[in-house]
Parts: structure tokens; sequence; C-alpha cells
């Protein structure tokens, strides 16, 4: 359990390991099955460490000098290398269980709005939350509570404290209204200047963002998951692909958003909206929900 913990910590925090370390580590009986099970990444290569060696998931192997360094790969590395999908894939194909959630884990990227605000992210706001569930949540994710500045989680490697504002306070009295988060802001540990939402590394971001999340999902005082990342849609997507396969419909089409399903009810073409469950039929174009959580609280989502 330790061992786990330790292990993803260190992806979280972007820490490298040299080759002979590694080698070093996986001589134990007990970090060994934790170390190859995960997803190493080394500039432009990725892959799973086995004897000293580097293999992808086409099973290409790459050789490995002892002083290099790995790290462990975050999603937000596995995105940028475009392999993200294609090693979901392959742990659903082999049906490697890792120790902790690496490559099915969420992700989170600035979007457009938050780009445009600079500073600052409204991501989450007017969501309330109970504030002692949140406070117990975030203390195990390393979050501080300060009276003042409210919940506040500090990288000392990147020099960023990442904080969550709420109206009227995080610690006022629950009982006359839970706080409602208002931003969310990223500052220079050193000067406490805020800093703009592109400097901040995408690690960070990332990670930050699905703190918050799993705050709003879990102790949201109406019980609703409000958000979708970009590594739920994703997800879904494998599922959908493997589904396919094994049902061997050659009739629907992935797009980035959408599945399109040619010969669906009555002859029309369906467009399923991967990321709300939403239906559309043409040449009709009614759009239809199907039963979520969400819809039932009141959030339609329409194409």
């Amino acid at each position: 359990m330790r061992a786990r913990e330790s292990f993803e910590a260190a992806m979280e925090r972007g820490d490298e390991f040299e080759v002979g370390e590694l080698k070093a580590l996986c001589s134990n009986p007990v970090l060994a099955p934790i170390i190859r099970n995960l997803v190493l990444v080394r500039g432009e290569q990725s892959g799973f460490f086995h004897e000293g060696l580097l293999i992808n998931y086409r099973n290409e192997a790459y050789s490995l000098c002892p002083d290099e360094r790995l790290k462990i790969a975050h999603p937000v590395d596995l995105h940028r290398l475009g392999a993200w999908s294609n090693y979901q894939r392959e742990l659903f194909h082999h049906r490697r269980i890792q120790p902790f959630k690496q490559v099915f884990r969420e992700l989170y990227l600035p979007n457009s709005d938050e780009l445009k605000e600079q500073t600052l992210s409204r991501r989450y706001a007017g969501h309330q939350i109970q504030p002692r569930k949140a406070a117990a949540l975030l203390k195990s994710r390393g979050w501080l509570a300060a009276y003042e500045e409210g919940l506040q989680k500090v990288y000392y490697k990147e020099d960023i404290v990442a904080t969550i504002y709420a109206m009227a306070g995080w610690f006022s009295p629950s009982e006359v209204e839970a706080p409602t988060i208002e931003i969310i802001r990223f500052e220079d540990r050193k000067t406490g200047k805020p800093l703009y939402i592109s400097q901040v590394p995408k690690l960070v971001f990332s990670e930050v963002m699905r703190d918050v999340d799993l705050v709003v999902s879990v102790s949201h005082v109406g019980g609703v998951d409000p958000e979708a990342s970009l590594s739920t849609i994703e997800i879904r997507k494998v599922i959908l692909e493997e589904l396919l396969k094994l049902l061997k419909l050659e009739n629907v089409l992935l797009t980035a958003n959408h599945a399109k399903v040619r010969g669906g009810v009555m002859g029309n073409t369906q467009f399923i909206w991967v990321v709300a469950l939403c239906i559309k039929w043409e040449p009709a174009l009614s759009t239809y929900c199907l039963y979520t959580p969400a819809t039932e609280a009141g959030y339609f989502c329409r194409l």
C-alpha cells in the first residue's frame, strides 16, 4: 500500500528514476509487479520497463543505458505523445492491472475560457459543497486549510501555490449556507503574484483540477457530478471501440466526440454524443437524452 502511494506521488511530482535504480527496485519481489505494470517515459519514447528495456504498445523495445533517466508517465505525457488511447487498449487486451490509476487517470487541460481569463479558472464556479467532507478529501491529497487564504496546495518544486476561493469563505458556519466555489487560482510561491494559466505546467494544472473535480463530485450539496473530463471521453471511446470489435459491428464510426451509427432506428443515421449520451437522428434531427444522473437533476444536454 505504501509503495503504491509512493509511486503515484512520484508520478504526480514528475520524479525521475535512473535505469540502474529501477533495475535494483525490480529485484524486490514487492516492488517488481508495481514497476512492471507502469508505463514509463523517456523523451519521445514510452513503454513498460522489462529487464532494462523499454517496450511500447507496439512491442518495440528500446535499449537503455544505466545512467539514463525515466519517469512514470502521466496522462499529460501520453496525450502529448499521441499514445494515450493505445496504452488504454493495451491494458484492456492484455488484462494488465495497474497498482494505481495511471493510464485511465482523468486528464484536465485548460479550456478556451480559462486561457481567456488568463490568471484564474471558473470551471467549477457556482457549485456548493459540504465543507467538512471537502476538507477531509483534499487533506488526503496534500491540500492545506488556511483560515484567511482558504484551501491551498503547494508545489515546492515548481514554486506554485494553487488556491480554491469560495464565496463567503470556507469556514463560515455550514448550518447557514454551504460554501460556493468561486475561482481557482495559481500563484507564485515566492512573490504571491498570480500566474497565467498558460504558464502553469500541464501536470500541475491537471492534478489540481482532478482534486477539485473529486471534491465537487463527492461532496457536492446536490450530489451531482457536473463535469466530464477529457479522459472520460477518451475512456468511453476506447470501451466503445473494444465492444464494437467483440460484437463485430461495422456500421459504427467513431469521431472526436460522437459515434455515428448508420442504418439505425427506421433506417436513419444516429449521432450519439459520447460526452452526455445524447442521440440525434437524421434526417429528422430529433434529439433525445439517455437517462443519466445528470439528466435527472436537470442537466439536459443538447447536440
